[in-house]
């Protein structure tokens, strides 16, 4: 990645992605937790609990990358524009996500996920053109 590359990721960009990442964890843990208490026979008011909490996280966590595409759709609106092929676009958005995502102290396992939607949204906008 470049000097240039590197200028066109806003600090939006960088705590949206960051953000994402860690609704997606906490979605995770939620699935765990609620698994565990079935596993265990918890209380169905516990049970219950569990369920509002997951549903609490998916609805941050989708309202969350929906912020994500938009930054990442911006991002290679602009690449394309300046005459970026998409392969190195694609290739320069999952360079930074990553970077971002590990950076902050997530692992693999956690921000790959997100690597791949990012990564995605750039090819749909480069087959919209």
């Amino acid at each position: 990645m470049t000097v240039a590359d590197e200028g066109r990721f806003s600090r939006l960009f960088d705590r949206a992605i960051s953000a994402c990442a860690q609704a997606q964890t906490l979605c995770t843990r939620c699935r765990e937790s609620q698994a565990r208490a079935r596993s265990s026979h918890a209380s169905s008011r516990r049970i219950r609990e569990l369920a509002g909490e997951t549903r609490a996280a998916w609805a941050e966590s989708n309202r969350l990358f929906e912020t994500v595409k938009h930054e990442v759709e911006l991002v290679a609106l602009a690449m394309r524009d300046d005459g970026v092929d998409r392969v190195r676009a694609a290739a320069t958005v999952r360079a930074h996500v990553r970077f971002v995502l590990y950076d902050g102290g997530l692992r693999e396992q956690e921000a790959e996920s997100v690597v791949v939607r990012a990564s995605e949204w750039v090819d749909r906008i480069y087959q919209a053109a």
